[in-house]
């Protein structure tokens, strides 16, 4: 599921409860003296503050779901680049640990197989 919609959902769960059960404690209801309980065990003394309760947790579910994602790309983009430094820095030092210096560990095929010749391969 897309994140967007699982952070709305989340918090909708959190503050409005689950339809059906049975115990209901977690269920937004008026209190005795006319203050709304969310489903979060909070008390507002209205709807409109309830609401902006409702509509800010929804907003701060969903940039923490935003910053979460960003998070994770952070990583991955920095673990790749990590990943190519090592793997150039081991290139490096497998070239160095290989190299008598004599040159005689280095074969080079020529670039056009046919040089010097006159590409008659019957010749």
């Amino acid at each position: 599921m897309c994140q967007r919609p699982k952070a709305v959902m989340d918090v909708l769960a959190d503050h409005l409860g689950d339809i059906g059960m049975e115990d209901g404690w977690d269920d937004p209801q008026v209190t005795p003296d006319g203050s709304i309980k969310c489903g979060c065990l909070a008390e507002f003394s209205d709807i409109t503050a309830w609401r902006a309760h409702l509509a800010q947790a929804i907003i701060d579910n969903i940039d923490a779901s935003k910053e979460a994602y960003e998070a994770l790309n952070r990583v991955d983009v920095e673990a790749t680049r990590e990943a190519g430094e090592m793997t150039a820095s081991l290139i490096v030092l497998d070239a160095a640990e290989n190299r008598d210096g004599d040159g005689s560990d280095v074969a080079c095929a020529p670039s056009n197989p046919t040089a010097g010749t006159t590409g008659n391969m019957s010749e």
